[in-house]
């Protein structure tokens, strides 16, 4: 049995080595953009104190830009829309600042992902970590019952953007979100979430 693998495991190690050896891509070098966009749904199922089963869903976009201001680190501009059921609707618009830093690749750090990547082609596992802080709208439907609430929304998340070709990439993204809302002269109302995020981008460099 060990012998029957040994020529496959040779072969592919053989292919990352080949791979190692190609040139790095300018993705995340500075000057260079990002321009992608990630989407997360959850959907949760509990038991009110009747027994009465009760159902939330929850969906997100976010949009974003960012300018490598220096290898690996980037600053710009985010955006998010997200809707919330939970017996009543909220749709959410928020907008802000965001900064994070990819690990960029080099010839000799973080091994092409060739072995791992068969259908896309080799390209850079580009581990990142980022922060947003955006100003949130919200739009409350309470049966029919409109009311409006500002406030703002934060979100920090690490994950895995893995470089497909020179300048493809779909990133992976784990983190948490707190926002807090004000509804006119009420207190503000906080709420926060584990989120899992799956997208698209594109790096632009010359």
């Amino acid at each position: 049995m060990v012998r029957s693998l040994r020529y496959p495991v040779l072969a592919l190690l053989l292919v990352c080595a080949l791979a190692l050896g190609q040139s790095p891509s300018r993705a995340g070098y500075k000057g260079g953009f990002l321009v992608s966009g990630q989407a997360g749904a959850s959907m949760i199922f509990h038991k009110e104190a009747t027994d009465a089963m009760n159902t939330e869903l929850s969906l997100n976009f976010a949009p974003r830009v960012l300018y490598f201001l220096m290898d690996g680190l980037g600053a710009g501009l985010e955006a998010s829309a997200s809707y919330f059921a939970d017996g009543y609707k909220t749709t959410g618009v928020a907008v802000g600042p965001r900064i994070a830093y990819y690990l960029v690749q080099t010839n000799t750090k973080y091994p092409r992902a060739c072995c791992l990547t068969p259908y896309f082609g080799p390209g850079w596992w580009m581990p990142f970590a980022g922060l947003s802080v955006l100003y949130l709208t919200n739009r409350d439907d309470y049966g029919g019952t409109i009311s409006t609430s500002n406030g703002w929304l934060a979100r920090i998340g690490a994950g895995m953007s893995p470089l497909i070709g020179d300048r493809g990439t779909m990133p992976i993204e784990v983190g948490y979100e707190m926002q807090s809302v004000k509804y006119g002269a009420s207190p503000a109302q906080s709420r926060s979430r584990v989120y899992l995020e799956v997208g698209f981008g594109a790096f632009l460099f010359k």
